[in-house]
């Protein structure tokens, strides 16, 4: 059996590519009990675990062997980034602060790769993917930092995503002529700016700064109902509206 073991590997690329993912998963676990060392169809196999766990109706079962796939196959596919990335953020769902921290450390100190599925960037990713991805692991450390009581470290993370000075509890000021753009901020920008104006509310004792984040938030994308939303939240939530 040992020896017929690449067919199961390639039986189970054929029935992903029928659409069968569950009887993929059933040959991907019978080939690496008898190939553990093959990185590929590692990393193949956690992806399509990773798919199951995601799913709304996945048990605990389910997403633990998602998890103990995906962690096998960074640690045999240590250049995927995307890889990598999912790790810690099963990490950081587990409660694994820490490790999730050691992950996204390494992830964040290489600053020219953008997180592709197959592995380090290529040239053809530009600044601007490279930038958003570094911004959204960025975020996660700052979850991370959060998870282990570190509130200032979380803090300058996030005031470095949305633009704010921790030490003058402001943003630098806006060239008066420049007009706020009319659309909703990044999905990270906005989630930062939510995420450090609670911090700073919480943990920092400074609601001063909580509210300085929000009016930015709003001024700089008046047309994101989110961001008006968020602000009232808070207004409501000091009895001033």
């Amino acid at each position: 059996v040992r020896r017929n073991a690449g067919g199961l590997a390639e039986l189970a690329r054929v029935k992903v590519a029928e659409g069968k993912p569950g009887e993929a998963i059933v040959l991907y676990s019978r080939y690496l009990r008898f190939r553990p060392d093959d990185a590929v169809a590692q990393a193949e196999f956690a992806r399509l675990l990773i798919v199951r766990a995601n799913a709304e109706n996945a048990s605990r079962g389910e997403r633990a062997m998602a998890y103990d796939a995906v962690e096998a196959a960074v640690s045999k596919n240590p250049g995927d980034r995307r890889l990598r990335a999912t790790l810690a953020d099963f990490m950081l769902k587990a409660g694994r602060f820490g490790a999730a921290g050691e992950q996204l450390d390494i992830l964040l100190a290489d600053d020219s790769t953008a997180l592709a599925d197959d592995g380090p960037a290529s040239e053809d990713d530009d600044a601007a993917t490279v930038a958003q991805d570094r911004d959204a692991l960025a975020l996660m450390r700052a979850r991370a930092h959060l998870g282990l009581g570190k509130y200032r470290e979380a803090a300058a993370l996030l005031a470095g995503l949305c633009g704010f000075d921790l030490e003058s509890g402001s943003f630098p000021p806006r060239d008066p002529d420049t007009s706020p753009a009319d659309e909703k901020p990044a999905p990270v920008v906005y989630q930062a700016s939510v995420f450090l104006s609670a911090l700073l509310e919480e943990k920092l004792r400074s609601p001063a700064g909580a509210r300085v984040v929000l009016d930015h938030l709003v001024d700089t994308s008046p047309g994101d109902f989110r961001s008006w939303l968020a602000r009232a939240n808070w207004h409501r939530s000091h009895d001033e509206l």
